[in-house]
């Protein structure tokens, strides 16, 4: 991966949502602020022995009354690490880690109180990885980060007249000289709210 700074992410990361919040709270619209948890699997040629990677995150959306689409903006942390004493021929502890900024827009493809939906846009995603050697304790990193495009679906089913719970999966992609990109499985939940008269 090019070298990077993740402050720029950081950044990134607090323009965007700040500019979603303030959107929807001067159109007097709804909102939801979620949470998410859920598991990430990036390329294995590139990421082993940490491909897979546990993924937490909050989101946000905002609708005007009568908009096709909701627009949405997430933050997706992902880490993993293992202690590999069979692929290598030294034992080697690896780690790593990704940021995932995306916004876009969302459809519902159904009505009612339990919706399908599909969704995409644009991300920002920075990532990092570490591997030591266990016997000298010798240790190399590299990051790097890139924009990237995002895809996916899920399900969203109302529990009470505020709180939702859902499932989803997404694909991402971005080259930083390797693919920091993934598929994403996850689970949420969602606190819906309006804001203003």
């Amino acid at each position: 991966m090019r070298n990077a700074s993740t402050k720029l992410a950081k950044y990134a990361v607090a323009i965007i949502l700040t500019t979603l919040w303030g959107g929807a709270h001067a159109a007097g619209d709804s909102i939801s602020i979620s949470v998410h948890y859920g598991q990430k699997y990036l390329d294995q040629s590139d990421w082993e022995p940490v491909e897979s990677q546990s993924e937490f995150g909050v989101g946000t959306t905002f609708q005007q009354p009568g908009m096709p689409f909701i627009w949405v903006g997430d933050l997706l942390l992902s880490s993993g690490s293992s202690s590999d004493y069979t692929s290598f021929p030294v034992p080697i502890k690896a780690s790593g880690e990704t940021t995932e900024l995306s916004v876009g827009a969302r459809k519902d493809l159904t009505e009612g109180s339990t919706k399908v939906f599909g969704q995409g846009g644009l991300l920002y995603i920075s990532a990092k990885n570490k591997a030591t050697n266990l016997a000298t304790n010798i240790s190399a990193s590299d990051s790097g980060a890139a924009l990237g495009l995002w895809l996916g679906g899920g399900l969203d089913a109302m529990v009470t007249p505020a709180i939702s719970v859902g499932g989803l999966i997404r694909i991402s992609r971005a080259d930083a000289g390797s693919a920091i990109g993934g598929i994403h499985f996850g689970l949420y939940a969602a606190y819906h709210f309006l804001i203003g008269p």
